[in-house]
């Protein structure tokens, strides 16, 4: 019996002791939120002890975020390209860009932005019906850090 007992802890011991390759497991959650890739998109600038290290995260850097369209009548419709800069190591990648007002319209390019690559908010933006100084706000989210930046668009609007 004591025999018995030495060889089975004989071979537990060293079957447990493998050194198995540990197979990394993808969080099913964010799987589903993010995709196979979620790491690309999810990433966080916490580090274990708390403190913030936004090294980690991909940066969108504007040329300008702020563009003043000087003085428009009621029918001058204007367009304004935001230009923008990813300084950072990750891939960046524009979410969402809201609008302030139904009067100005964005668009963007939803692919990803190489580090060291550009991109671009488009503006579309239409003065009729209002008049005097207006400032309208964009806000673009991103997987960026800070995730939201605030673009704005100046214009001082005649009367007819």
């Amino acid at each position: 019996m004591r025999l018995y007992l030495l060889l089975f802890i004989f071979l537990l011991c060293f079957t447990s002791c493998k050194n198995d390759e540990v197979k990394e497991v993808k969080d099913p959650l964010l799987t589903e939120l993010g995709g196979e890739d979620y790491e690309d998109y999810l990433r966080t600038p916490v580090n274990a002890d708390g403190s913030l290290d936004s090294t980690k995260m991909p940066r969108v850097k504007f040329e300008n975020p702020i563009h003043d369209f000087g003085t428009l009548g009621q029918n001058d419709k204007r367009k304004h390209t935001f230009s923008f800069t990813n300084p950072s190591n990750h891939n960046l990648y524009i979410m969402n860009v809201n609008t302030s007002c139904g009067c100005t319209v964005a668009s963007y390019s939803e692919e990803k932005i190489a580090p060291g690559a550009s991109g671009e908010i488009n503006i579309n933006y239409d003065p009729k019906g209002r008049s005097g100084l207006q400032e309208k706000k964009i806000i673009v989210t991103s997987n960026a850090f800070p995730n939201t930046m605030e673009l704005t668009i100046i214009a001082e609007i005649l009367k007819d």
